[in-house]
């Protein structure tokens, strides 16, 4: 298709007026471009309930920009704008398909993409559509998770940077023609940048081995030969070198990265690896497993002997050279995350030193094996007993949505299903140490939580979102 025929203009398109949102505002996922989770204001610790709008289904994380508070209701693919004072609904919106991840809020326009592989923008006073622009590279449908939708998905988070909003379309570059990035005019949805990602075939080796090497033959999850160490995936699970999956998008201010991939603001990629957050897996993938891991890193997981799990539960030597959790926030001085510490349903809320992303930073591996690979050590660690389902920090405080790990002799998934309730958690970043507790009728969804004008939002399993303000 055409560019010139994917945008569709709405009954809004070219009547929107207004500025940049407010300097206290949380406008995109995580806080902003760079996915840090910290906040733009200072929440207090002492914290009452304002107000709560129970709105039903499995719902994103807030954002809040413009009086607003902005989500969506995934399955439904709706998206929602409560008052920010009052919570009462001001205006709903459905999309064609699936929105998996909350809008972009950006000079009174909110932008999110949809499974059904369209991208929205709609103007925030009233949910009117500015445009729509078909991202997918055909109209072509498939059903997943019982629902019909594009073969190129876009995640419901776009990224706002350099005033443009960038988005790509697609599941992986290996698949169904690959991926394709984007970055349009929010006022007009018209196309700045465009690139098209795909990987061929590929290329088999036969059972020969040119070098003369020898390679480790034992039947494992590690066993390697030399066609190991010729193929696209030359990673321990993770980083395919040729080729990669779609995921929300991320930035350090200059670039822009999906998973390990950078590309420039030009949405070229780069060979050069910079340091971003990343996770393992994917940004939305709440699962806490091996693979569900926040990074602070390169994305270069150049291979090792050994499998990931085993490099980050700290066994054989194998070590990370960069900060990693299951949960995780940082700035330009610290990072802040939650580590699952050996068996047991034990945790450790971390604080490590970090620096500002700098143009001359030398682009390394993240983990190894031996003394090279050094990593930061923590300036303090305090124990959880809970499991870590979100957090962001704001002005000198942690907040921490967490579940409990209890497991009921008559009712063994009470906990793991939610049904025994919530907690937020307010520590002190400075040193870890218990501030205040909160409970929830509810766990916070994963990464569920935003801050903004001096107010706490979040949103819970059972599809309710919480205001809470000054005590």
């Amino acid at each position: 298709m055409a560019d010139d025929k994917r945008l569709q203009k709405g009954p809004a398109f070219g009547k929107v007026r207004g500025t940049t949102a407010g300097a206290e505002s949380w406008p995109q996922y995580r806080g902003g471009a760079l996915r840090s989770g910290v906040a733009r204001t200072t929440v207090p610790p002492e914290l009452a309930g304002a107000w709560k709008a129970d709105i039903g289904g499995r719902l994103t994380q807030p954002v809040v920009a413009g009086g607003k508070v902005l989500f969506a209701s995934v399955d439904a693919g709706r998206v929602y704008a409560l008052d920010e004072k009052t919570g009462k609904i001001a205006w709903e919106y459905a999309a064609a398909g699936r929105v998996d991840s909350p809008p972009a809020i950006y000079k009174s326009m909110a932008l999110f993409g949809g499974a059904d592989g369209r991208v929205y923008c709609l103007r925030l006073s009233d949910g009117q559509l500015v445009w729509r622009f078909h991202a997918a590279r055909a109209d072509l449908k498939a059903v997943a998770m019982d629902q019909v939708e594009s073969l190129w998905p876009v995640h419901g988070s776009v990224l706002v940077f350099n005033d443009l909003a960038y988005f790509a379309a697609g599941r992986s570059t290996w698949l169904d023609s690959g991926i394709d990035m984007y970055a349009l005019e929010p006022a007009t949805g018209r196309v700045i940048h465009k690139s098209h990602f795909e990987n061929g075939p590929t290329t088999i080796v036969k059972d020969k081995d040119p070098d003369g090497k020898k390679y480790n033959s034992r039947v494992s999850q590690n066993t390697t030969d030399y066609k190991t160490f010729l193929a696209p995936d030359r990673s321990d699970s993770f980083s395919m070198a040729a080729g990669f999956v779609g995921d929300v998008l991320s930035s350090d201010g200059k670039n822009v990265f999906m998973h390990h991939v950078t590309f420039n603001s030009r949405l070229v990629k780069q060979d050069k690896m910079s340091r971003h957050l990343f996770s393992t897996s994917g940004m939305l993938d709440g699962s806490e497993n091996h693979r569900s891991h926040f990074v602070l890193g390169t994305g270069d997981f150049s291979r090792v002997g050994v499998a990931y799990s085993w490099i980050v539960n700290g066994r054989r030597g194998e070590k990370s050279g960069v900060p990693f959790a299951l949960m995780m926030v940082y700035d330009d001085r610290g990072v802040w995350g939650v580590k699952r510490q050996g068996g047991g349903g034990k945790y450790n809320l971390f604080e490590k030193p970090n620096t500002p992303f700098s143009d001359t930073e030398k682009s390394t591996p993240d983990f190894g094996v031996g003394p090279a690979v050094k990593g930061k050590a923590p300036r303090w660690t305090a124990p959880m007993t809970v499991r870590p389902r979100a957090m962001l920090k704001s002005g000198g405080n942690l907040y921490v949505g967490t579940m409990p790990i209890k497991i009921l002799a008559d009712d063994p998934y009470a906990a793991f299903e939610g049904r025994m309730g919530g907690m937020i958690t307010v520590v002190s970043a400075k040193d870890g140490g218990r501030l205040a507790e909160y409970k929830l009728d509810s766990p916070v969804v994963w990464d569920g939580m935003a801050a903004a004008n001096g107010r706490l939002f979040v949103s819970t399993e059972k599809g309710a979102v919480r205001c809470f303000d000054r005590k």
